[in-house]
């Protein structure tokens, strides 16, 4: 895209260029002769600029016409000058070749760019030899032309680098903005995969992220974190009897409870399955407060399914010298010792 655009800028101000030199050189007096190298330049340009405006993409007339204007325009316009130490054409020499730069690629750009170099090279040795090869003018005469032609090529030149500098900054901002999707693409990836998808709560991946980053906080040496971990009794007896619907709809009316009783700075997960996990940043006291309205609520949730069904919890306090996997561990052991005993477990 940065191409093309650069391209029907260089079509187009080369006809507005080739218009004002042929108008300014029957102004001024110079020979007719030098105009037939302006005509043919409008007469391309303005097919080429056609041809961009109906979409017509040709990569080979870009081409040829970059190498006709390189080798052929160019040049005459070069002898045309007449004092070639001090050529206007030199001008028109760097714009095409910076051009050809951006525009082409692979071998076309390296050809443009040595037939612009190898031209300057053959014309300046050539009427270094033979001085009668370039016409010769008056100082008037090549005054007038180069105060028409220098600063047509400077604002050639202006409105290529503005090109060139407009699409660079639509370009950083397309960078930019897809930079900031793609980062929120990934923020929603992350918490797609630490998400349970049932329940919206943390997953188990997510859970033990964030037991990670406790462990490596060095104020848990002075909280008071506990770590539960609770399954619902019997809720395979809901499944077989109901179907797993009416289970998957238990597990997101209990989901919503725990999401809204089980507030930062505490993090609670679905575990797998029927259990769940929780870090809870606190006092004894309110934590076992805690136990008793969720296991109250759930009561509330299956009490019209007629199925008994409660919820065993064992917790532990966390400890700074255990690392997550032993207290993680700890805090299974009391659940199990919960389930068996049909007590709220705690291990010390």
């Amino acid at each position: 895209m940065f191409e093309r655009r650069l391209y029907k800028v260089i079509l187009f101000m080369t006809l507005i260029i080739s218009l004002i030199s042929i108008v300014g050189n029957f102004i001024i007096g110079l020979p007719l002769i030098i105009n037939i190298k302006w005509f043919v330049l409008f007469a391309i340009s303005f097919i080429g600029y056609i041809k961009e405006q109906k979409n017509k993409k040709s990569d080979t007339y870009k081409f040829l016409y970059f190498f006709f204007v390189i080798t052929v325009i160019i040049p005459v316009g070069y002898i045309d000058a007449g004092n070639l130490s001090g050529s206007n054409s030199l001008a028109y020499m760097f714009i095409f070749m910076i051009s050809s730069v951006f525009i082409f690629k692979g071998i076309e750009r390296y050809s443009l760019v040595a037939l612009n170099i190898g031209s300057y090279f053959v014309l300046r040795t050539v009427a270094y030899h033979i001085p009668t090869f370039v016409r010769v003018y008056s100082d008037r005469m090549l005054f007038l032309d180069q105060v028409i032609q220098v600063p047509l090529a400077m604002i050639m030149a202006y409105f290529l680098i503005r090109g060139f500098s407009n699409a660079f900054e639509e370009q950083k901002k397309k960078l930019e903005t897809d930079h900031l999707e793609l980062q929120e693409m990934h923020d929603q990836l992350q918490v797609l995969a630490e998400r349970d998808m049932l329940t919206n709560l943390y997953n188990r991946r997510g859970f033990d992220k964030i037991l990670g980053q406790i462990s490596q906080e060095e104020q848990m040496k002075n909280d008071d974190i506990y770590i539960l971990i609770f399954d619902l009794d019997n809720f395979k007896n809901i499944n077989d009897t109901f179907g797993h619907t009416v289970g998957d709809k238990v597990l997101q009316d209990f989901s919503k409870v725990l999401i809204d009783k089980v507030k930062t700075p505490h993090t609670i997960s679905r575990w797998g399955g029927d259990e769940f996990a929780m870090v809870y940043k606190g006092k004894r006291k309110h934590l076992e407060d805690l136990i008793f309205e969720l296991r109250e609520s759930y009561h509330q949730i299956v009490k019209n399914l007629k199925i008994s069904s409660s919820i065993s919890f064992g917790y532990l306090k966390w400890h700074h010298e255990d690392d997550e996997n032993a207290v993680i561990r700890k805090a299974d052991q009391a659940l199990y010792k919960s389930k068996n005993n049909k007590i709220l477990s705690i291990i010390q």
